[in-house]
Formats: C-alpha cells, structure tokens, sequence
C-alpha cells in the first residue's frame, strides 16, 4: 500500500515539474469556485476550474463527461472545458 502511495506521489510530481506557472488560491478564486459549485459542480473541480479561468487559460482538459456537460450548460463558466482527445483531435486539425 505504502509503496502505490510512493509512486502516485512520484508521478504527480513528475506532472508537477512540467508547469510553467503555479496559482496560488486567494479569495478571488475561492469566490469564483463558490459561483461554480452552485450549478452542482464537485467543490474540486469548482477551484480547478476556478483557477484556470484565473489564470486566463483557453481551455481546461477534463475526462469527466458529466464535468463537462454541467460546465457547458452553466452559463457561469468562462472557460472552455472539454475532453483531452477531443480538444486534441480539434488542436491537430486546425494545424492542418
């Protein structure tokens, strides 16, 4: 147990190294997460999101269908929330 404790920790900080910028929780996006747990969204997800759309970033890449479906229907999200494949096939297209 310990050990697949280890390697989570491991691989998420190996996902960590490859940020080019931190966000720091402030009251901003706690009140903009608070607004987005209302439309039913996981108070996780409501500061992930929160923080992206923050930190002004174009999209926020997500494999959770029902995320994505509240996220669009809400009206109070401002940021594109979509499926990593998805927003990849559509990236690889407009290369074209």
């Amino acid at each position: 147990m310990i050990l697949k404790e280890i390697e989570k920790l491991q691989k998420a900080t190996k996902i960590m190294e490859l940020a080019k910028e931190y966000i720091t929780l402030d009251k901003e996006i706690i009140n903009k997460a608070k607004r987005i747990e209302q439309q039913s969204i996981d108070q996780v997800d409501a500061l992930h999101i929160a923080s992206a759309e923050i930190a002004k970033l174009d999209v926020f890449l997500s494999t959770d269908k029902e995320l994505i479906k509240k996220t669009t229907k809400s009206g109070i999200v401002n940021i594109k929330v979509e499926n990593p494949i998805k927003w990849l096939v559509e990236v690889l297209e407009n290369d074209k």
